[in-house]
């Protein structure tokens, strides 16, 4: 294979890819077709299967993208060298960017966990587990947090549900949840509450 048909072999792949995750978070797995991700990006539907065994081989790749540029974010901040503080407002930094920017990661982990399939529970522990270990470690070791499971659980929410319920959320305010203004607002808010709870439980 050239490298003019490598480089289209890798654009037609990760078009399919770009597709599914939109259709996958808009969707579900069970609302979205081989046939509806192939015709929005433009391919036939045996393309699919060239690149992907099958669709929930599809999904998994989806999700492994996902998971893979949010980690690739996050575990760097661990090494750095700051102090602990700083690391917490780096980290909300990052996870308010990465869900602002791919918010279908918001949408299917929603869906999946209301009704986890035992493969999206397998996928967790691999692929998830080791950055909450390592924060888990973090809190204990550095913050001195007595509690780093509910510490964690609790800043989880403040975030997660902020993306989750955006559109609810807007309604009760009356104005965008999720425009760049208010974004800073929460992201700040969400820094200063991790902290003061780091320190009232440390």
């Amino acid at each position: 294979m050239s490298y003019t048909e490598t480089q289209n072999a890798a654009g037609t792949r990760e078009r399919i890819l770009r597709v599914a995750e939109r259709f996958f978070a808009e969707r579900g797995y069970e609302g979205t077709s081989t046939r509806m991700i192939a015709e929005e990006a433009g391919v036939n539907k045996a393309m699919i299967f060239y690149y992907f065994r099958n669709k929930e081989d599809l999904y998994f790749q989806v999700l492994s993208d996902l998971f893979t540029s949010l980690t690739t974010r996050l575990f760097p901040i661990f090494r750095a060298r700051m102090p602990y503080e700083k690391k917490i407002e780096r980290f909300v930094d990052e996870v308010f960017t990465f869900f602002s920017t791919r918010p279908t990661f918001c949408k299917i982990t929603q869906r999946e966990s209301v009704n986890p399939r035992k493969r999206y529970k397998e996928f967790i522990v691999q692929n998830l587990r080791p950055l909450y270990n390592e924060g888990r470690k973090f809190l204990v070791e550095r913050a001195r947090v007595e509690d780093p499971d509910n510490l964690i659980f609790s800043g989880y929410g403040m975030i997660m549900s902020y993306f989750n319920e955006a559109e609810f959320i807007g309604m009760l305010m009356g104005r965008e949840a999720l425009d760049r203004s208010a974004l800073k607002k929460r992201r700040e808010h969400v820094k200063k509450a991790i902290l003061n709870l780091v320190r009232a439980f440390s």
